[in-house]
């Protein structure tokens, strides 16, 4: 009995040893029991058995809820077996566990944006930029579900972030497509063409294409041609792109009428000449057989007889030499000096043939837009980078009224010329037609702070707030502002003066 009972004991001794040695082994080895769980999982994972990985990582979860490794890991695991929900649901939980692995945020957006949830997507992305301004990718992101929104405003905030970090052709383009979706033409121009002004072989070439696209659906032709001309030049091998092929067929119809409206412009021409060179010979032919018929009659006449001394009729006649020959109706020689002086007039007028900028700047101060506006275009497609060519076009088109093309191309020479001050302030005149009055005073205002000695835009800047009906202490600073670097006599100061005075 006792041996009985000595035997019992030593048995209840020994398990009770080994129970504290498991309970000792299970505290000591938590994390090691979790690594095992995501060791399972692996190896269910590696042979494709996603339900074990699933039922290993939930029963690990299970055990141990503080565990973001295994929550983490089980998202990754029902992803891939389209539980999309379950997993944003999960990134979340951790996020919301650990605040400092804020980084889970982009997986969040992503699997939101495939859920087609753009609201909560660009929630998660907005909450990781809170803390991670600098990723690119996230502003892209979140331009993009914008987009898909409608909130075309928003997500050319996001697509400017975007580039800014990384210009390139890519967050260009994008501003491009924002640009044109809301309808606001000049802005989409002058990223299109920024983005066709990297020399990339990616976005560069499409907003090359839409660029042609677009200046072709607006019937500019000729613009739209010097854009083909460089998308052929650079890209031969892309020629059957729909954009191109469309584009294509318009440029050349148009230019085969534009070729055949010369063709009988010039014939017409021809034709006239002919005529005023026939008109001239029969006039002159006539005027010939008029002077022959004359000087024939006079030669026909005999000297008058009188009787008596032969020497009195010596006496009374006429010197012969006295009489004047008839006169010829087209002299020889004044026809040799009309023709020299026209030789010379020709020669002083190829020697004082104006350049194509002259003549095109010509025509602009006389007030032939029209005329100067395609000359202007054509030295833009000798040299597109000629900012003083962009802004005279500019000008051309601003003095037309015609104020979408003028800010399309102002925007091109202040792209190619961002530190001049006149350019800076012809581009303020401009969108003050164009865009909205709170749009134009952050411009104003920006080109204040890089052109801060600059009355014109000081003035601008006085013009707009007052136009705008902003408080009557706010436009009278910006008055004052523009007096003090004005002086007396220069343009807006009287206005100015008179403001400060009276109020008006």
């Amino acid at each position: 009995m006792s041996s009985a009972l000595s035997s019992l004991k030593r048995a209840s001794t020994l398990l009770a040893i080994a129970l504290f040695a498991a309970y000792i082994s299970g505290c000591a080895s938590r994390e090691e029991r979790i690594k095992e769980v995501q060791a399972e999982a692996n190896a269910a994972l590696f042979v494709n058995d996603t339900a074990t990985a699933i039922d290993a990582l939930r029963e690990g979860l299970a055990k141990y809820p503080d565990s973001n490794e295994l929550r983490v890991a089980l998202s990754r695991a029902v992803q891939n077996t389209g539980e999309l929900e379950e997993a944003a649901s999960l990134l979340e939980q951790a996020i919301e566990q650990d605040p400092d692995a804020d980084q889970l945020w982009v997986k969040v957006g992503e699997l939101r944006a495939s859920l087609g949830q753009s609201e909560a997507a660009i929630r998660a992305f907005e909450s990781f930029l809170k803390n991670h301004g600098g990723d690119f990718l996230a502003w892209k992101a979140v331009a993009q579900e914008n987009e898909k929104l409608g909130k075309l405003t928003d997500a050319i905030k996001a697509a400017s972030k975007w580039n800014e970090i990384t210009p390139s052709s890519q967050p260009a383009l994008k501003l491009g497509e924002l640009y044109l979706a809301s309808r606001n033409i000049p802005q989409a121009r002058s990223w299109f063409s920024q983005a066709a002004a990297y020399a990339d072989n990616f976005a560069a070439k499409d907003a090359l294409a839409e660029l042609i696209k677009l200046e072709t659906s607006l019937k500019q032709f000729q613009q739209a041609t010097i854009w083909m001309n460089q998308y052929t030049q650079r890209y031969p091998n892309e020629l059957r792109d729909p954009r191109i092929q469309e584009s294509k067929t318009v440029l050349d119809n148009w230019e085969r009428a534009r070729r055949e409206i010369v063709e009988a412009a010039a014939a017409l021409e021809r034709e006239r000449n002919e005529l005023e060179a026939k008109r001239l010979a029969d006039e002159r032919a006539e005027a010939e057989r008029q002077a022959a018929e004359l000087a024939e009659s006079l030669a026909a006449q005999e000297p008058a007889t009188v009787e008596g001394d032969p020497s009195d009729q010596s006496e009374e006649a006429p010197d012969p030499s006295g009489e004047k020959a008839p006169l010829a109706l087209f002299d020889d020689e004044e026809t040799t000096s009309a023709a020299d002086s026209s030789t010379t007039a020709e020669t002083t007028g190829d020697e004082l043939e104006l350049s194509l900028y002259d003549s095109a700047v010509a025509a602009y101060e006389a007030g032939n837009y029209d005329e100067a506006i395609p000359l202007f275009w054509e030295l833009l497609g000798e040299n597109s980078n000629d900012a003083q060519a962009w802004f005279r076009l500019s000008q051309a088109y601003y003095m037309q009224n015609n104020w979408y093309d003028a800010e399309s191309t102002i925007l091109e020479a202040k792209r190619r010329a961002p530190r001049s001050e006149v350019i800076a302030h012809q581009y303020l005149l401009t969108i003050r037609n164009t865009q909205n009055i709170t749009s134009v005073l952050e411009e104003i205002k920006a080109l204040r702070l890089l052109f801060p000695r600059s009355p014109a835009i000081a003035l601008t800047l006085a013009q707009t707030l007052r136009n705008a009906n902003a408080p009557r202490s706010i436009v009278t600073a910006a008055y004052r502002d523009f007096i003090s670097l004005s002086q007396r006599g220069a343009p807006g100061y009287d206005e100015a003066i008179q403001y400060l005075q009276n109020g008006n």
